[in-house]
């Protein structure tokens, strides 16, 4: 698995790109907020963390949007937020407070406070080696009936380059997912699968979209050799589409409830 450090450098060096290239990324969020409204509870007031919030803040502004609840917020990533997406969040009147913490999930996840009505996170949880571990800590820091509303990417994700290269990470099947939630305490209500196939000119243009979306931190990397690159793109050659470089997305939404105790 790609370490922390790797995945915190690379995400921290797209920052002012990530917004601009992560189109899929940009649905899922939108989609998830969609579902979201739905479930979100009547509470006036909600305590709110967003897990993996990136420097950015796209998922949190998405919602920040489409509710009139009054929040406090906590963000939650391994690098900082950006100073002028801060002041973006301030401006909407339905942020009451807003805390920072520049940490990894699992460690903040496993930490005594104040429990949260909700928890979002988007295109985080696939880095994460045990997910099923983290689902655990995630539903310990929920109310009762608390929602975790998450996305995710499932088993198609990025098959071209898995194809070509034999590398990727570990995606797990719809099937999985739910069955995960279920043994952690959660009670799925909404879910939602799609996939969203980008189309590149050159190569060269499809690698570009993979390190400006932080997203390059496939594990196990070999050195590249002038013969290596040449049998990548050869291989890649094979799967064109209209004379384009395919590459596909495969995304998973989940609003989950934290179950009643018996």
């Amino acid at each position: 698995m790609t370490s922390i450090n790797n995945i915190a450098l690379n995400f921290d060096k797209s920052k002012y790109t990530y917004s601009q290239q992560a189109k899929v990324q940009s649905l899922m969020s939108k989609y998830l907020v969609s579902l979201l409204k739905h479930y979100d509870g009547r509470k006036k007031q909600l305590r709110i963390c967003d897990l993996g919030t990136g420097s950015n803040a796209n998922l949190l502004i998405d919602y920040l949007n489409s509710t009139e609840h009054n929040l406090n917020i906590t963000l939650v990533d391994l690098v900082n937020i950006l100073p002028e997406v801060k002041e973006k969040i301030f401006r909407f009147s339905q942020v009451k407070t807003l805390e920072s913490e520049q940490q990894d999930v699992f460690t903040w996840s496993d930490q005594e406070r104040q429990k949260f009505d909700l928890i979002i996170s988007n295109a985080m949880i696939q880095w994460i080696e045990n997910p099923f571990e983290l689902l655990q800590q995630i539903i310990n820091q929920l109310n009762s009936q608390g929602i975790f509303a998450f996305s995710t990417f499932s088993l198609e994700n990025f098959k071209e380059l898995k194809q070509v290269t034999n590398n990727s990470l570990v995606y797990f099947a719809k099937s999985s997912w739910l069955e995960m939630l279920s043994k952690s305490g959660y009670q799925v209500i909404a879910c939602q699968e799609f996939q969203e196939q980008l189309l590149f000119a050159s190569l060269n243009d499809l690698m570009q979209h993979l390190k400006e979306t932080g997203v390059n931190n496939l594990p196990n990397k070999s050195i590249w050799t002038k013969s290596k690159l040449e049998i990548f793109k050869q291989k890649f050659d094979e799967l064109k589409v209209d004379d384009r470089y395919p590459l596909t997305y495969h995304s998973l939404l989940f609003i989950c409830q934290k179950k009643l105790e018996v």
